[in-house]
């Protein structure tokens, strides 16, 4: 009963499910697309157990294996994160409505 449980479980986090005719949907495959919580915490948990049975194998080249290209590649993410969040919002309010993401 606990393989059936998590099952229905799984397949709730990945399936859509029709809420109604004017009404949107929520999940993956969805309206409105939601990762699982549970992907969110795996996928660093994973990473870190790969660092811990593979220690001499290395993410990145010795050449861009510094604190520069680190810190670089991070600002150009967060950058581009702040430009998504502005441009949706703008074309939101371009239709008359916004995103309640609180």
């Amino acid at each position: 009963w606990v393989a059936r449980a998590t099952k229905i479980r799984f397949e709730a986090g990945f399936m859509a499910t029709s809420t109604g005719k004017d009404q949107l949907s929520v999940g993956i495959g969805g309206d409105i697309p939601v990762f699982p919580p549970f992907l969110v915490v795996t996928l660093p948990l994973i990473g870190l157990f790969f660092k811990a049975i593979l220690p001499r194998c290395p993410v990145l080249p010795t050449a861009l294996d510094t604190k520069t290209v680190r810190a670089s590649t991070f600002v150009v993410s967060f950058i581009t994160f702040v430009l998504v969040v502005k441009n949706t919002e703008l074309a939101l309010a371009d239709v008359g409505t916004s995103a309640d993401f609180a």
